[in-house]
């Protein structure tokens, strides 16, 4: 007889010491019919191994040879007759003799194999380089620094300005200035990748005053600037990059004193003037820890610096008010009210504190996160 299998069940024998008594005969007759899935042929094939556990032979024989369930009887002697059953009923298994289920024999699924993962090699994590700090080594893992710098530039191409004009109407004279300005700056850092950083810095610049000089008689200006960058830096090594930036400049300054050169003795106030300005820096930067040495070259452009005033009080050819300083003839020093218009031989005094210089300064970053 032929019985249709689910492919979906997985039959085991449970246990022979749960029976009440033992089974008829010494025998057991397995009919499989051709449906079998190979899963059930495995539970039936479990089961024949408790059976022999328990001193029970069993023999095997295809379900369409055993034309009764009675002759499957008799070849079992008396014993056991198992059979596949259709749907998920599983394996029947039924005293040979009297043809009663024996309930006792129960079936449960077979013990899942246990497989073994295959072992999988280990990746080798590819070695990236952290963002390398600002300033060398400085905090590696730390993208933002503030710190502050001192710096000292030389000017070495000085712009000509009125200045240069004075030996002309002034003879025996001569023009001297200093090229050297120090800077007090704070800054701000943010590395962007492991290449590169942008930056802020902005603060102070003294220095630089220009002179006029004939006998006892000079004529100085003394400035002093505001002034702010940005920049980029581009690391090379961990300890050598390169900075580049440009930004803004405010000057304030004072010119004394102009008055003597005139051959007048008016009574005034300080002329002061105003101007802005820009610059760009480039060049090589040396860190350290939170340390770095920046050398560069900067260019210096230097504004209108408008009116150069004072207030005049008194004495001489000249009415109290407002007046500016101009240049007259192209060499010699005048005065003209505040908003009256110039002569064509006349023009307003203007420095020029731009020009070319070489820069050093030495950065320190005080708070890194």
């Amino acid at each position: 007889m032929k019985f249709r299998i689910s492919a979906a069940i997985v039959f085991v024998f449970t246990a022979l010491a749960g029976a009440a008594e033992p089974p008829h005969g010494c025998s057991a007759v397995l009919l499989l019919g051709p449906d079998a899935t190979a899963a059930q042929r495995a539970a039936a094939q479990m089961l024949k191994a408790d059976l022999a556990a328990e001193g029970v032979r069993a023999m095997e024989i295809p379900a369409e040879e055993a034309d009764a369930f009675g002759q499957a009887g008799i070849l079992s002697e008396g014993g056991l007759v198992v059979e596949a059953q259709g749907g998920d009923a599983g394996l029947k298994i039924s005293d040979g003799a009297s043809g009663k289920a024996v309930k006792n024999y129960g079936v449960r699924p077979p013990a899942a194999e246990k497989i073994s993962p295959a072992p999988v090699a280990p990746v080798k994590k590819k070695k990236t380089l952290k963002p390398a700090a600002v300033l060398g080594e400085r905090g590696s893992d730390k993208k933002n620094h503030i710190g502050l710098t001192l710096g000292y530039s030389s000017l070495f191409a000085r712009n000509k300005d009125s200045f240069d004009a004075l030996p002309a109407g002034y003879p025996g004279g001569s023009v001297a200035y200093d090229p050297n300005r120090g800077r007090f700056r704070l800054f701000y850092e943010r590395v962007l990748s492991e290449k590169y950083s942008k930056g802020i810095a902005a603060g102070k610049e003294l220095g630089g005053s220009v002179e006029y000089e004939k006998g006892d008689s000079p004529l100085s200006l003394e400035p002093e600037r505001n002034t702010a960058t940005l920049y980029v830096i581009r690391r090379i090594t961990r300890g050598f990059g390169l900075f580049a930036g440009a930004g803004a400049d405010m000057y304030s300054y004072t010119i004394s004193d102009p008055v003597v050169f005139s051959g007048n003795n008016a009574v005034h106030s300080t002329f002061q003037g105003e101007a802005s300005g820009a610059h760009a820096e480039a060049g090589i930067l040396l860190g350290a820890g939170n340390f770095s040495l920046r050398l560069g070259l900067k260019q210096i452009l230097f504004g209108d610096p408008g009116d150069i005033t004072s207030n005049f009080t008194g004495g001489g050819p000249y009415a109290p008010g407002k007046y500016r300083l101009i240049l007259k003839n192209g060499q010699t020093l005048d005065f003209k009210a505040a908003g009256q218009p110039l002569a064509s031989n006349e023009k307003p005094f203007k420095p020029d504190l731009g020009g070319k210089a070489v820069t050093i300064s030495l950065a320190y970053a005080f708070s890194n996160w």
